[in-house]
């Protein structure tokens, strides 16, 4: 696992964007339908109660066009996901 700045996004039409920045000054990211869908993900990787409950209420409590931005450890696994999805 490795530290990442990682920010979701509450966009006006209510999707919720999750990005990584890499250090390669590129943002690898994913979308998802609602704050439920965030964390039924992070839940199927692995990460523990906790933090996938942070995580979604995070993202239920986001406002349209708001951002909150957050160091988190990822497995690389993720990134290499996101980077399946992008360029599907």
């Amino acid at each position: 696992m490795s530290e990442f700045d990682v920010s979701f996004t509450s966009l006006r039409s209510g999707e919720i964007l999750f990005d990584v920045h890499c250090c390669s000054g590129t943002s690898e990211y994913m979308e998802f339908e609602s704050a439920a869908d965030v964390r039924a993900y992070f839940s199927s990787l692995g990460f523990d109660d906790e933090k996938v409950a942070e995580l979604r209420d995070i993202c239920a409590h986001l406002e349209p066009g708001k951002a909150f931005h957050l160091k988190m450890f990822l497995p690389r696994t993720l990134l290499n996901n996101i980077r399946s999805v992008a360029a599907a």
